[in-house]
């Protein structure tokens, strides 16, 4: 009789409860998924977020927050101390038969501890700017796990940076969609507000629009360093009646906003995956994007190097505008499924 397997995971943040839609999205809906197949056992170590140490359920799902705030220093030796003594506790109620991480950081570095002392497999999937050079982990981390990637522009990332090939490539997924006819905001900006999403980009390809466009209806939904800086901009570029902020929603109010809009317009210097490219595509919006994360393998997804190409493709779909297609690339069952047949 094949024993059924229990699986631990291992994340910096996992959401504090059910209404906590913001906190990695693709994660909590590959696990949400996997939990209703009802085929694994599923324990959860959450390092630093949510910010108190607990233990609670989360859609059925045990999971054990072990508030460490991202703490420095001898605090977070403290809290890899606490992740190693909370596995134990995990084993002994029930024996783990596999450690993923997600990141290849200090979760990853504790999840080798861990399965080298059960003698169990671990697995890592690359979430982020984790394949870049600044990455001190990769050295620390020996023999590293199986790598999961998320696109073939992370793929190249990593090997550009650690002469690294994954063993697997798996995309995330996301849930079915409902479509919408109301599309009364023009270009819609998603993310956080910071150096790597390059808003001021954003903002420079908006005033080239407006000189064309000047009805332009523009909205931005994210929070960040950047902010106070990118408010500035917006005055001296003279945006103030075309740009919008509209601060940090939760994923159901981001959804619902872009369902509203006729094109997704991203400007990051990086991206491993970009799941709201699939968010977009699966809500009828047309994709302008650098070309990072998934976004070259997508279909009708529109790519740039230039503000001013940017503005160009833009522009000609505003002039010719029709409704895009729903369509759903990447399905989350899709993705669990992959886990479970080549990783789990």
């Amino acid at each position: 009789m094949i024993k059924r397997k229990h699986i631990l995971f291992l994340t910096p943040g996992f959401p504090k409860d059910e209404k906590d839609t913001r906190c990695i999205p693709a994660m909590h809906l590959m696990l949400s998924y996997l939990y209703s197949l009802d085929v694994v056992d599923i324990s959860v170590i959450a390092f630093n977020y949510p910010y108190k140490a607990s233990r609670y359920k989360w859609n059925g799902i045990d999971v054990h927050s072990l508030g460490g705030r991202n703490n420095k220093g001898i605090y977070k030796l403290l809290n890899w101390r606490k992740a190693l003594r909370m596995s134990k506790s995990i084993n002994e109620g029930s024996p783990i038969h596999h450690v993923h991480s997600f990141w290849l950081n200090d979760c990853a570095l504790v999840g080798n501890r861990i399965a080298k002392k059960l003698a169990i497999p671990h697995s890592c999937t690359l979430m982020g700017q984790d394949v870049l050079k600044s990455n001190r982990f990769f050295k620390r981390i020996q023999p590293l796990p199986q790598l999961i990637t998320l696109s073939e522009y992370q793929n190249q990332q990593l090997f550009s940076n650690f002469s690294i090939s994954p063993s697997l490539t798996i995309p995330w997924g996301i849930e079915e969609m409902s479509n919408s006819n109301d599309r009364s905001i023009d270009i819609i900006g998603v993310g956080n507000l910071n150096e790597v999403k390059n808003y001021s980009r954003f903002l420079s390809i908006i005033q080239l629009l407006v000189k064309k466009l000047p009805d332009l209806k523009v909205q931005l939904i994210g929070e960040g360093e950047e902010a106070d800086k990118l408010n500035l901009l917006v005055n001296s570029l003279n945006l103030t009646n075309t740009v919008v902020f509209l601060g940090v929603k939760n994923r159901e109010q981001t959804l619902a906003v872009m369902k509203k809009a006729k094109l997704l317009l991203h400007t990051a210097n990086f991206e491993s995956f970009g799941m709201v490219f699939l968010e977009a595509q699966a809500l009828g919006l047309k994709i302008v994007t650098t070309p990072v994360g998934i976004a070259p393998e997508l279909n009708g997804c529109g790519t740039f190097q230039t503000v001013d190409e940017a503005a160009s493709l833009i522009t000609e779909f505003l002039y010719n505008y029709r409704p895009e297609p729903s369509i759903r690339t990447y399905k989350v069952e899709d993705t669990v499924h992959s886990y479970l047949n080549n990783v789990f």
